[in-house]
């Protein structure tokens, strides 16, 4: 028997509309609707609003065919009651026909203009994507999904789409250089120096990027704060509330982090030291869908407490001596 698929929104339409909406649909198989598979996200991280193939809840699709390349358009697809992937209204296939699409998520990524689609090379264009303190602080993953050929058959395959993550991420390990007694406490995690405006195209950066970062407006590690407890005995704090940047070669940048920390003078008193610590970022690279974990250790010499370096302590030297009589009683043998 010949059924057809509809949105949570359709449906509701149906109930409505009554016989009017139903004469448009009735005996049409879903088959002939181009329809989208669950997404896979690859090599997921812990990520600011992370995007995984377990929480994916919707992704906005580009693409068409060589003589419609705007049959999709920023049309937005996520899963019905039926957890079946499907958007609103639905968009037949053309027989014999090359399909190209690409997708992004999540919808809140913050674009100056809309996404270009590239038929030719089947992809999508973001111009000036931007991220900084205030602006694209998510988990942005994008795909193109492979050429389809929509061919005649009655049974048309499902659009699959495997997301990979665009910008890196960075996260700080903290370790306490400090006796077991003493507890620190990190916040105020800050970032400047990398770049922020970049385009990506096809899913390749440009290796053109623009508008540095700078310490008056640095991105913020969201969640620290209030501060979070750092101790020699216990495991190193990994800052779980991470931030994203754009991937980028170094080059000439200085890119620092700033961090503030607060340690007690005495363990008997309640008198505390609070510093704020700058540290260069080793010149290297971050790449798209990388996660940097930096360790950092805390000890006295950072906060200017007075310190002890490992001691050196000097070989014994040997010196033989012979026990002799002689006339003074120098090293003479005495008798009972």
């Amino acid at each position: 028997m010949k059924h057809f698929l509809l949105p949570a929104v359709a449906a509701a339409a149906v109930l409505t509309l009554g016989g009017c909406t139903k004469t448009e649909t009735v005996n049409v198989s879903d088959a002939n609707y181009i329809g989208f598979d669950n997404a896979f996200i690859g090599n997921p991280t812990k990520a600011v609003e992370e995007v995984t193939k377990a929480n994916i809840d919707h992704f906005i699709v580009y693409g068409g065919y060589a003589t419609e390349h705007g049959l999709f358009e920023g049309v937005r697809v996520a899963p019905n009651a039926n957890s079946e992937w499907t958007y609103s209204p639905l968009i037949p296939w053309e027989d014999n026909q090359e399909y190209k699409f690409a997708a992004y998520s999540p919808e809140s990524l913050s674009l100056t203009e809309d996404p270009q689609f590239n038929y030719t090379e089947g992809g999508l264009t973001f111009k000036d994507v931007t991220v900084n303190n205030n602006t694209n602080q998510i988990d942005f993953v994008y795909d193109a999904a492979d050429p389809i050929s929509s061919g005649t058959n009655i049974v048309r395959p499902k659009i699959a789409f495997a997301f990979g993550h665009m910008f890196s991420m960075i996260q700080f390990t903290i370790k306490s250089g400090f006796p077991e007694d003493v507890k620190l406490t990190i916040s105020d995690i800050k970032f400047y120096g990398m770049n922020s405006k970049n385009t990506l195209e096809n899913g390749v950066w440009s290796a053109s990027l623009s508008e540095q970062i700078q310490v008056s407006a640095p991105i913020v590690i969201a969640g620290t704060e209030e501060g979070q407890e750092v101790q020699a005995t216990a495991k190193p704090v990994d800052y779980v509330n991470n931030c994203v940047v754009l991937p980028q070669e170094f080059g000439d940048n200085v890119i620092k982090a700033q961090f503030t920390v607060t340690a007690p003078v005495s363990t008997s008193i309640s008198e505390e030291v609070q510093k704020t610590i700058t540290a260069l970022i080793p010149a290297d690279k971050w790449e798209a869908g990388f996660k940097y974990n930096y360790s950092v250790t805390i000890d006295g010499q950072t906060l200017d407490f007075i310190t002890f370096d490992t001691p050196d302590v000097n070989l014994w030297q040997d010196e033989s001596l012979n026990m002799k009589n002689d006339d003074d009683n120098v090293g003479q043998i005495i008798g009972e």
